[in-house]
């Protein structure tokens, strides 16, 4: 998992909570990285978000390593 991402159980907790409060809530974030990515994506208009994500490969793993500081490899 990435460094800062939720645990399974932090997640089961949050189902959980959800669920008995009876919220029709839409998103939940869950563990230190949620707030600051939803922050993140608040940031962009809907446009810039579809051009983000429809980035080549190489040039979405560089986005990811320059807005999130993450390293990834593509499998």
């Amino acid at each position: 998992m990435a460094a800062g991402a939720g645990q399974p159980e932090m997640v089961g907790q949050k189902v959980r909570e959800i669920v008995e409060s009876g919220t029709w809530q839409l998103r939940h974030p869950v563990g230190p990285d949620a707030e600051p990515f939803l922050s993140w994506r608040g940031s962009m208009n809907d446009e810039n978000w579809v051009q983000w994500s429809a980035q080549s490969d190489s040039d979405w793993l560089k986005s990811v390593r320059a807005d999130f500081g993450m390293d990834l490899t593509l499998d």
